[in-house]
């Protein structure tokens, strides 16, 4: 045996890689058991082989030779090795504890010829460990060769150090759940998923986490005693997440129906993902129960569990592998979820409700063979009477995608808002409606909406192909898509030729079915349009009805891949023909990735470093908070849907579905699985560059985490803030005739006379002398008058009232009415600030921080008389008009276009700067999976989903790729990869970059 061709493997499989110690020459390794509960067991089997060539196998050991393992120390401990025997007095294999094992040649060969042993099997070790107490323990095993030919000498093989600790009770997380009035003993372990029931003994290690759990989680479940979000999450905490379903009972109700008084089940299982019903069928597309008066919903539950599930891994066969949910046998799960009934009743559910079933589900797939099958023989035309062809427009001349069909709906009422969307359709039925099974009657209007929606996308994309389409407003979830077509049976036309010598007389006695319109049908009396697409998103529709109805029918295909459309054409004297085409809905479009971020191009406004802009450059900054932004926004080539870039809208509110940026899963790479970025278990580091800080507003000084005061030479303090547009307006409360508003230093106003709030509000509106009034539409809202600017503008903040130190001006109104147009800005200040300044200045009103002015000024309440703006030449009012306004930073959109610079080729950024990506393409997403990746080491930075928006803080020098994968509402998906398309430089080679580009657009213009 050569010792230096041995190999040691733990039972996983995996090497023990042991290192020579610098001392003694003798290899080492040290093996770590997991904490494990006192009083319980845990083992590790430690397999020895030796490479023979390109073989291993049993050590070789030669005639007279053993091998020997044995703890360094004789002293009693919770290590210790193991042989597995049967004691035959019980019919049971017991394990026999031993200090030390020898294997020998003769244990393997008891009768051999002399030669070494061959034999193909590892020599394998058996170590357990038994912890008595909550403490750690270390025990060194050594294994020794021993030869007869030199009895009382070995050779030391190999040291081995074992490591492990002993877990006892936390009793401060039992005295603590006592204390919150929560209960979970020993006995309630059972109920965990992963608790082994057969254990006399307790573990402790599992009853301790749960109990952590359920203090750090207990206000996702105790507050919400008795509703669906309660019962979620307690089941969700004992692991049957992805196993256990949670089904309701409901009754039929309906007297005249079949199944009058029966009860079915209800699955609400997607109430575990995210505590709301998205997929039942009881429900239809608005929402609600489709006859109110057909079930009702009882006091009853089941829980039903999976015992087998289905993977996305397919077989031969192409059926899908199954694999089981758990090791437990059906008798211990349902042991388990008999005593998780009972404690869900006693605490969680209210006392009406009752768990009346406990299920379990099993799910296996088998192929079986039938009669029919999908075979290219099946598709060939076949002609028993008439000749047909299946036409199609557009044709396949023509790239059929998933579109947008927004203008392809009926406006729902005449007399509703007008959004801007280009309607084509003039009151027929809208796509997808009735099965798409559409009457004669509506038919031609269909198609000809239909060929008008491709008509006027041909002509608003010429000669610009990337041109958008009026009824284009950018990202929707909700949106429609799907592919319209037009399908048309082609039948040989009538022509002289074909009358020759049919004489009028013998058209008399033609049968009344036909006419000039269809006399062209011949002998078809029906056609049944047929239209099937397979895997993935399998798709069936049939249609059958007379020939003259259904020459032409409308269809809307929802999936992108190829649909095979037959026609089946019905003759009076009872043949069927049949004729197919295909047609191909494109999956080839590219997700658009669009960058944007809020940088400027000057950072250093002293003259000498003005040499190469213009005043000009400066735009429609105001004085007071001057930004320039020239570079790459000349290059833009691109058109960004508008509320791509609206940060309330999207980013923090998303079309109000409350889904905003921390709304995102991250992708564990250890765990294989996506973590909510407020996990609380989620602790990984892309945590710290997602987004624009922790998940907290107004940002906090541990947001620039990393950053030194150098490092933010590309930001301003208000590019910290994050916000939408600012609508002024104000509120009138208690208003009577002739009281007197004094809007900043406009002429007072006095109201006229009125009886009903209404009455004045019209009145107001009617106003047109008054240059203050007259800025704002007012309408009543619970019992006030609101003020409401007519549009976005600076010119719209003003001042209602103020102090004088003489005495108090307008309005003279009831209390409540608004002393502003404007008021403190939310997610700005933080509220102990704003509590401070309030408390230690008497004058401060906590709605002029609105404004852009020196703190003095707005802690004393100078601010708040209109008179102090015009002495500091902010605004002049002459002969009642205005001009100039009240300065402010934080008023407009967050990514106002001269705020940005927007991206969709290779860029650079500054070290720490925070850049935002989406998608400026593509109809109807759902679903989004965002990859970063480092460029120069191929290694992935961080993988992302469940928002449509990737924000990140480069804080690491270098360059990334992006990539992106689309999921629309058919399910289709679109991949994009752009590489190399960040880089991150410092500041020298930043700003070193941006000087650069703008001397060479200063020679540019002078040239020019």
């Amino acid at each position: 045996m050569v010792i230096d061709n041995l190999y040691f493997f733990d039972k996983n499989g995996e090497i023990i890689n042991l290192q020579n110690n610098p001392k003694t020459g003798i290899p080492e390794a040290n093996i770590y058991f997991d904490p494990l509960s006192v009083a319980l067991y845990d083992n590790e089997n430690i397999f020895i082989v030796e490479k023979v060539g390109t073989e291993y196998k049993f050590p070789t050991l030669a005639p007279g030779q053993s091998i020997t393992a044995k703890w360094t120390t004789s002293t009693e401990s919770p290590f210790f090795l193991y042989e597995v025997e049967k004691e035959f007095k019980i019919g049971e294999f017991v394990l026999q504890r031993r200090d030390s094992i020898s294997i020998g040649y003769d244990d393997i060969l008891p009768t051999s010829d002399g030669s070494n042993i061959d034999v193909n099997f590892p020599l394998q070790l058996n170590i357990g460990f038994n912890p008595e107490q909550e403490t750690e323990y270390v025990r060194i095993l050594e294994i020794y060769l021993n030869d007869a030919s030199s009895p009382g000498e070995s050779t030391l093989i190999a040291s081995l150090l074992f490591y492990g600790e002993g877990e006892d009770e936390d009793e401060r997380f039992r005295i603590w759940l006592q204390n919150f009035g929560i209960k979970f003993n020993r006995q309630d372990a059972n109920i965990l998923a992963s608790y082994d029931i057969k254990e006399a003994l307790p573990d402790w290690k599992k009853i301790n986490s749960t109990r952590k759990n359920l203090l750090v989680n207990q206000n996702e479940i105790f507050p919400y005693i008795g509703t669906y979000k309660g019962l979620v999450n307690f089941i969700n905490m004992f692991g049957y997440k992805d196993v256990l379903h949670i089904k309701e009972y409901w009754q039929n109700i309906n007297s005249t129906s079949p199944y009058f008084n029966k009860l079915f089940l209800v699955d609400l299982t997607d109430i575990l993902d995210d505590g709301k019903i998205d997929n039942l069928n009881l429900l239809n597309l608005n929402k609600n129960i489709k006859s109110g008066k057909q079930f009702v919903k009882t006091e009853f539950l089941a829980l039903t569990y999976e015992f087998t599930k289905a993977t996305d891994n397919f077989d031969d066969d192409g059926l899908p592998e199954v694999v089981e949910t758990t090791d437990f046998t059906v008798d211990e799960i349902f042991y388990k979820l008999n005593h998780l009934g009972k404690k869900v009743k006693n605490e969680i559910i209210p006392v009406n409700v009752k768990i009346k079933d406990i299920i379990g589900e099993f799910i296996y797939f088998q192929k079986f063979t039938i009669k029919y099958w999908r075979d290219e023989t099946w598709i060939l035309d076949y002609n028993l009477n008439e000749r047909v062809k299946v036409k199609y427009s557009p044709d396949k001349n023509t790239n059929i995608s998933l579109v947008s069909l927004d203008p392809l709906y009926a406006t729902a009422y005449d007399s509703g808002l007008d959004l801007g969307i280009g309607r084509l359709n003039n009151g027929f039925p809208d796509p997808y409606e009735f099965f798409q099974k559409y009457k004669r009657t509506d038919i031609d209007g269909i198609c000809d909406y239909i060929e008008q929606f491709y008509l006027e996308t041909k002509n608003q994309r010429y000669p610009d192909l990337s041109a958008r389409l009026e009824w284009d407003f950018g990202d929707n979830p909700e949106r429609p898509i799907g592919a319209p077509v037009i399908l048309e049976m082609d039948i040989d036309k009538f022509t002289c030729e074909t009358f020759n010598g049919v004489t009028w007389l013998d058209l008399s006695n033609v049968p009344l079915y036909w006419t000039f319109e269809n006399l062209d049908l011949r002998n078809v009396y029906e056609v049944t349009w047929k239209i099937t697409k397979p895997s993935p998103n399998p798709y069936n529709f049939e249609y059958r009805g007379l020939a003259k109805d259904l020459k032409r029918l409308p269809h809307f295909l929802p999936y992108v891949g190829e649909y095979t459309v037959s026609l089946n054409i019905h003759t009076f004297n009872g043949n069927t023909s049949t004729y197919t085409t295909r047609i191909t809905v494109q999956d080839d479009k590219k997700p658009e990735i669009i960058a944007f971020t809020r940088l400027e191009d000057k950072f250093d406004l002293s003259i000498k470093n003005l040499d190469n802009i213009q005043l000009k450059d400066f735009g429609a900054s105001t004085f007071y908070n001057p930004r320039l932004n020239v570079l790459d926004a000349e290059s833009i080539s691109f058109d960004v849907y508008k509320n791509l870039l609206e940060f309330e809208a999207f980013f923090q509110n998303r079309y109000g579905s409350g889904k905003n940026i921390y709304d995102v899963e991250i992708y564990d790479e250890d765990s294989e699985t996506y973590l909510e970025y407020n996990d609380p278990f989620n602790n990984l580091v892309a945590k710290q560059y997602w987004g624009l800080g922790s998940n907290t507003i107004p940002f906090k000084i541990s947001d620039l985490d990393g950053m030194t005061l150098k490092d933010t030479y590309f930001m301003k303090f208000s590019d910290l803030v994050y916000q939408g547009d600012f609508l002024a307006g104000f509120y009138l409360v208690d208003p009577t005739p002739n009281d007197e508003i004094l809007i900043s230093e406009y002429s007072p106003y006095y109201l006229p006379n009125f009886t009903t709030l209404e009455e004045l509000a019209e009145l107001l509106n009617q106003e047109t002398d008054h240059n203050g009034i007259n800025k704002f539409n007012y309408e009543v809202i619970n019992g006030k008058i609101h003020a409401q600017a007519e549009y976005f503008s600076k010119e719209m903040y003003h001042i209602l009232t103020y102090l004088d130190y003489i005495s108090p001006a307008s309005p003279a109104i009831g209390t409540g009415s608004s002393k502003y147009t404007f008021f403190h800005p939310r997610n700005v200040y933080s509220k102990r600030l704003v509590e401070y300044v309030m408390a230690s200045f008497s004058m401060f009103d906590e709605d002029t921080l609105f404004l852009y002015g020196k703190t003095s000024d707005i802690v004393s309440g100078a601010v708040q008389d209109p008179y102090f703006w015009s002495d500091n030449e902010f605004w002049v009012y002459e002969n009642d008009k205005q001009r100039g306004h009240l300065p402010t930073t934080i008023d407009e959109n967050s990514f106002s276009i001269d705020k940005i610079k927007i991206f969709n080729q290779r860029f650079q950024v500054p070290q720490f700067a925070p850049v935002f990506f989406v998608i400026d393409n593509l109809e109807g997403k759902v679903d989004y999976i965002w990859t970063l990746t480092n460029h120069n080491t191929g290694e992935r930075v961080v993988r992302v989903k469940g928002v449509p928006f990737f924000i990140w803080k480069f804080k690491d020098l270098g360059k990334y790729d992006m990539e992106v994968e689309v999921i629309d509402s058919s399910g289709a998906s679109y991949f994009q990869k752009i590489e190399n398309f960040i880089t991150v430089n410092n500041k020298r080679n930043y700003i070193t970059n941006i000087e650069r580009r703008l001397d060479d657009r200063k020679i540019k213009l002078l040239s020019s």
